[in-house]
């Protein structure tokens, strides 16, 4: 388990790299978390069913899982600051196709070199944080974690008043050029060096425990269960809630704002608390606010459930990245590299199955398997826990 903070920990000081990462998380949730606003715009400019919208998070997932397996042979040949500028080139060349898509097989490539762009990214973040931080690894991915959905929160009204003042398929334009932005920045800073001897050798196989895959999978799940949420949330008000869909697409936004307060409140504990701790407590907040949300006929109810979800949720993603990369032990970049792993999974099976089920059944019925997600990723958790204490 994370060990407990103490006075003996020494500073904690965020250096330009940490920095870095915060703000390309906060980048790369801006990329792919635009697919859930363009849904509705995409689904009817394309005429496209709830199943091929979901084709866009299989896309995305193709291109994350691949690029995953790749992941650490790709920063071994061009390290990591060549890792973070391919992930600005991936998002800015997906992010055009998806926005000036004329059939579904360009928004398609472009939600594959989204995936792709998560994978990059993702392969390199907790690394470095590991790195930089050790073990209050944990107050820096919940902070990360936080800058990240700053992202995600934005881009809802980001597409809304592009569509109001140019059309949604301008919708590309403000996120590129802050990519440019950073880049010009970030390629100046030094982010350390991929571990190319001992466990990292290129050719070594670096083993992970069985605690470190149970985490995995604790990673996997909620991650699916979030993914949905930031995919379908706006879906799911206009057609469950009877909002219409501008309305809609603004007030998804409340979800991101759980997450955002969820964050906050995460950084605050994970100096108090070990990771492992906190974990039940998310994961009810989370269930709580899912069924909300089920049992919500009205705008507001359903505005509610999204917002406890979020904040139950917010905190899934830095506690189980944390607890995995600790499991790993001294595998930080095999561990991280396998982590994108997980989302380019999550989102390769949860999206899908949320869309199949809401064109045979509906969006209502569609969401009620979430729950069940959660459930499996609290079994998985208490394995974890039970395994990496039996191995010590």
């Amino acid at each position: 388990m994370t060990a407990a903070p103490s006075e003996s920990f020494p500073r904690f000081v965020r250096g330009p790299d940490t920095i870095a990462i915060y703000l390309l998380l906060a980048l790369l949730t801006s990329g792919y978390g635009m697919i859930g606003p363009l849904m509705p715009f995409l689904r009817a400019d394309l005429a496209l069913s709830y199943t091929q919208g979901s084709y866009h998070s299989v896309a995305m997932s193709l291109g994350t899982t691949l690029t995953g397996f790749a992941g650490r042979q790709f920063q071994l040949v061009f390290g990591r600051r060549g890792a973070i500028g391919a992930v600005m080139l991936t998002m800015t060349v997906g992010l055009l196709f998806v926005c000036l898509a004329q059939n579904i097989a360009m928004s398609l490539a472009g939600a594959f070199l989204l995936g792709v762009s998560i994978a990059l990214a993702v392969g390199v973040a907790p690394a470095v944080m590991a790195e930089r931080h050790g073990a209050r690894m944990g107050i820096a991915m919940a902070e990360a974690n936080l800058v990240a959905y700053l992202g995600i929160f934005l881009v809802p009204g980001l597409v809304s008043l592009t569509d109001r003042l140019a059309g949604w398929r301008w919708s590309f334009m403000l996120p590129v050029l802050a990519y440019a932005a950073y880049w010009s920045w970030a390629r100046r800073l030094d982010f350390g060096q991929v571990a190319i001897s001992g466990t990292g050798a290129l050719g070594q196989r670096q083993r992970l425990p069985v605690a470190y895959w149970c985490h995995w999978g604790f990673l996997c799940l909620t991650v699916a269960a979030e993914f949905c949420m930031v995919i379908w949330g706006a879906s799911y008000l206009e057609n469950v809630t009877q909002l219409p869909r501008d309305q809609a697409l603004l007030s998804s936004m409340i979800f991101p704002a759980g997450v955002i307060a969820g964050r906050f409140s995460g950084t605050i504990l994970m100096r108090r608390f070990q990771a492992a701790q906190l974990v039940p407590g998310a994961l009810l907040l989370a269930a709580a606010g899912l069924l909300m949300l089920l049992m919500a006929r009205t705008p507001v109810a359903g505005m509610a459930g999204l917002f406890l979800c979020g904040f139950g949720m917010a905190n899934c993603y830095p506690l189980g990245i944390t607890l995995a990369m600790l499991a790993a032990g001294p595998a930080t970049d095999a561990a991280a590299a396998r982590a994108s792993l997980a989302s380019g999974f999550a989102s390769l099976f949860a999206p899908f199955i949320v869309g199949s089920i809401a064109d045979r059944a509906g969006m209502a019925a569609a969401f009620a398997v979430l729950p069940l997600f959660l459930v499996a990723a609290a079994v998985l958790h208490i394995t974890g826990l039970r395994s990496r204490k039996l191995s010590s």
